[in-house]
């Protein structure tokens, strides 16, 4: 329902967010299956135990024993259905952008249930596994699936491990802002209109909402469409060259570095810098009037590679 309001309404965003023929790629839908390993144990869980099972069938069917059948069957097709209502528009929705970290929680949630079922069955049926191979088999499977549940949980834990340390430094970041430009003196946010389209958008939340600074200027750094000529970042600018710089100044209400006047410039208090370990050499040799590291304290943030500078 989600994916078809999305076509019906005609719904456009950033061109990462677009449902369009990428969306459907296959090459694309491999590589996200691919990148995560409870897919793929889950089928392998799956296939086997169906393997089993079928063999067990067989076997009920020549001794004329029919329950057995039926208990192994699953409850219903509404099981399955309900599975890949799960995975199917997750695996849809990121296919033209692949999944990683937390985006796969959803379709790892269905990849689960595929494992859950087969283990219940096993042991609920297990007294009719009689044989050596069929009891190391089973144990095989479980061992599987704790293998998988071990990987998935330890993936989890340096994923929240690491937003633990990105979300510690925003907050750093913001104090930092907030105490050297307060809510009266000009701020500069300098970043790359493509590559931190997001930022850009967040920043803007940031020094209105949170600071409430309205004097917060916008000078965009790139190979095209910016303030500041700078090549550094222009390989992994093309990928993003869709978007709309244009927007992005609109939401900071058109105030871009340009319409301040020399004098102006002379009064900025603080400076934020994104990708500040490949851009802060490339401004220095710029000489711009605003930018002088050297007439500023500088704190950097590792975690998101962005530089706060005031005005000693």
């Amino acid at each position: 329902m989600f994916i078809a309001y999305i076509k019906v309404k005609n719904i456009t965003g950033p061109g990462y967010a677009e449902i369009d023929q990428n969306t459907l790629s296959i090459v694309n839908l491999f590589n996200s299956l691919k990148g995560n390993i409870i897919f793929r144990l889950a089928t392998l869980v799956n296939i086997v135990f169906f393997v089993l099972y079928s063999r067990l069938i067989y076997q009920t069917k020549q001794s004329g024993v029919n329950w057995t059948v039926a208990a192994m069957l699953p409850p219903s097709n509404y099981f399955y259905i309900l599975i890949s209502l799960i995975i199917i528009p997750q695996l849809i929705i990121y296919n033209k952008t692949g999944m990683n970290d937390h985006y796969y929680l959803p379709a790892t949630i269905g990849g689960s249930l595929l494992t859950f079922y087969p283990i219940s069955k096993i042991r609920e049926q297990s007294s009719l596994f009689t044989s050596h191979i069929q009891k190391l088999t089973l144990k095989a499977l479980i061992f599987v699936v704790v293998i998988c549940i071990a990987l998935q949980i330890n993936n989890t834990k340096k994923h929240f491990q690491a937003t633990a340390i990105y979300a510690s430094s925003i907050q750093s970041m913001v104090t930092d802002i907030s105490n050297c430009v307060g809510q009266n003196a000009p701020l500069i946010i300098t970043a790359n209109p493509y590559t931190n389209y997001e930022k850009l958008e967040a920043f803007k939340v940031i020094t209105q909402e949170i600071i409430k600074n309205d004097l917060t200027y916008l000078a965009t750094y790139g190979s095209q469409k910016s303030y500041l000529n700078i090549d550094v970042l222009k390989d992994d600018e093309k990928m993003w060259h869709y978007l709309n710089p244009k927007i992005i100044e609109e939401k900071y209400n058109n105030q871009t570095l340009d319409k301040l006047s020399y004098q102006e410039r002379s009064k900025i208090q603080g400076i934020v810098l994104a990708n500040a370990k490949l851009v802060e050499n490339s401004l220095v040799e710029l000489q711009l009037d605003w930018f002088n590291p050297s007439l500023m304290n500088k704190r950097y943030y590792p975690a998101l590679d962005i530089s706060v500078y005031c005005k000693k």
